[in-house]
């Protein structure tokens, strides 16, 4: 019979399955507000850290790929790829979506946070590592941006009110962008605030 220290042993050296079973661990302990610490998942997973490694060479490739599982789920819930009448619906639908990660996922805009500023002191990263690293949260960034960028081409009120203007649709998604994770990372705007904006700048009424 084995005892339950050998029991232990062959339970930690059982191969993980997949990504997806890391990435569930790592999107657990996200939305339990704790920071992604590679023994912790390992020991939640009775694996050895080395395992975690095989099927991500680096914490930051974990955090990136943590990052992007927990956006899919969030936008597959809320139906990405449907259609909008205006902008101000397009925003109202990104609040939706950004209050249910800030339920479900309190530790989440922090380690969106986590990450820029590892990006911007990237003498850490190798070369390669950074560009993947920026790759991935542009990535992340469009599931927000590329909704608003297309609801402002096709909104006849935007183009009609910025038509002589050099105010692209891409520069006003990103402004709109800004102010929307603002309100969330730094909590200075309300969402009133920010629809009240699109009626004097966009002429999008209710």
């Amino acid at each position: 019979m084995l005892t339950g220290l050998q029991k232990a042993g062959i339970q930690m050296n059982r191969q993980v399955t997949s990504q997806e079973e890391i990435l569930k661990v790592c999107r657990e302990m996200i939305a339990s507000n704790q920071s992604l610490n590679l023994r912790q998942i390992a020991a939640r997973l009775h694996v050895a850290v080395g395992s975690i490694y095989h099927y991500f060479p680096s914490k930051t490739e974990l955090m990136n790929a943590t990052v992007e599982s927990v956006w899919m789920e969030i936008f597959e819930d809320y139906g990405q790829h449907r259609s909008f009448t205006g902008i101000r619906e397009c925003v109202e639908w990104l609040f939706a979506c950004l209050n249910k990660a800030d339920r479900q996922y309190s530790g989440f805009l922090s380690l969106h946070g986590q990450m820029l500023t590892q990006l911007a002191s990237s003498q850490n990263l190798g070369d390669e590592e950074a560009t993947v690293s920026e790759q991935k949260m542009s990535q992340s960034l469009h599931w927000l941006l590329n909704p608003l960028k297309q609801v402002i081409d096709q909104d006849p009120a935007f183009q009609k009110q910025h038509q002589n203007e050099n105010w692209s649709s891409e520069d006003y998604a990103q402004t709109l962008l800004t102010l929307i994770l603002s309100s969330f990372v730094l909590k200075t705007i309300d969402e009133s605030v920010i629809l009240r904006f699109i009626e004097y700048t966009a002429g999008c009424q209710k």
